[in-house]
């Protein structure tokens, strides 16, 4: 019995798990090409082969902006706006590379509008966020050849198993292949509604501890990288001739209070002037908390704005900025 025992398990188990590995293999092979689906950015830039929108305004910013240009029509329905949105764990470099992928197979859109809070413009993508959000979305030679000239990227990431990596090998590009061509770029399809109102204290709103833990008592500087992701945007944008807008996204009226108090914001927009050098010096800035002030109440987590109400303010003011430009 003994016997019998010790083949069972270092023959036939072992060999059906060999097999198996085998077939994960050969499957994660055949979907090799597929692009996978799992986030937003994801879509988006799957999107960009395919839809071709022709926009004379890009909006790109991190997850508060795109909470909003994913949930609404911000144009009337015009097609003058092109969603570009991404989020804050990509950072300038995956704007980068979403407009490198953009402007060489659409007509030259006339503004850039970049509407996030400060984290997004200076931060770096790193270790499991960088993995997810940046490498194994930006997969082409000149963008691998980017992260390897900024020290992101080493080389070839170390060969494993895909049966130890079966979601990333197999389940996200099954996803991908089953869903249809994309028709058109993430976006909204309902029109904001005059009548809806903010919320009130209370609710699903974000505690005030939450909010200052998240965005106060940080230092104005911006990364390497990030340094250079806004330097070659700004040069990217002169050379179409494309006007360069940066908006600061809502904030929580007490972190704004602070900011204001130590010139927070200030700092921030004299070191993004600073990395970008020469090509950045005509940079429009606008802040959208100096006509309206967001309570701390108007935020579900230190992320987001509380919909519909706070989204669909947020998105009025966007639609008064983005309609003034022609």
């Amino acid at each position: 019995m003994s016997q019998q025992w010790i083949r069972f398990f270092l023959i036939k188990v072992l060999v059906s798990l060999l097999l198996l590995a085998l077939v994960v293999e050969g499957i994660s092979w055949m979907l090799r090409d597929i692009p996978p689906s799992r986030h937003p950015l994801d879509q988006l830039v799957q999107a960009l082969e395919y839809v071709h929108p022709d926009a004379s305004i890009l909006l790109a910013g991190d997850s508060i902006t795109q909470d909003l240009a994913n949930s609404y029509v911000l144009d009337s329905g015009t097609g003058r706006v092109a969603n570009l949105t991404t989020n804050a764990a990509s950072g300038l470099t995956g704007l980068l590379f979403v407009l490198r992928r953009y402007l060489p197979n659409n007509a030259t859109p006339r503004h850039l509008v970049l509407a996030a809070t400060p984290y997004f413009i200076g931060y770096t993508p790193e270790g499991a966020t960088y993995e997810t959000y940046i490498r194994s979305v930006f997969t082409r030679d000149a963008e691998r050849k980017w992260l390897q000239d900024q020290g992101l990227e080493a080389g070839a990431a170390p060969w494993k198993p895909a049966i130890l990596r079966l979601e990333q090998s197999v389940v996200d590009r099954l996803v991908g292949g089953l869903q249809a061509i994309p028709t058109s770029l993430p976006g909204g399809v309902e029109k904001l509604k005059i009548e809806t109102f903010p919320e009130l204290p209370g609710g699903n709103a974000a505690s005030n501890e939450e909010l200052k833990q998240k965005y106060a008592h940080k230092d104005a500087r911006i990364g390497p990288v990030a340094g250079m992701a806004i330097q070659e945007i700004c040069h990217l944008l002169s050379e179409h001739d494309i006007a360069f807008h940066i908006y600061w996204a809502p904030i929580p009226e007490t972190v704004y209070a602070e900011w204001q108090r130590t010139e927070f914001l200030l700092r921030m927009k004299a070191a993004i002037l600073r990395s970008g050098g020469p090509s950045c010096t005509d940079i429009n800035f606008g802040d959208f908390n100096h006509t309206l002030s967001y309570p701390d109440h108007g935020f579900r987590d230190s992320d987001h704005l509380r919909r519909p109400g706070w989204v669909t303010v947020y998105g009025r003011s966007m639609q008064v900025l983005l309609e003034t430009l022609n």
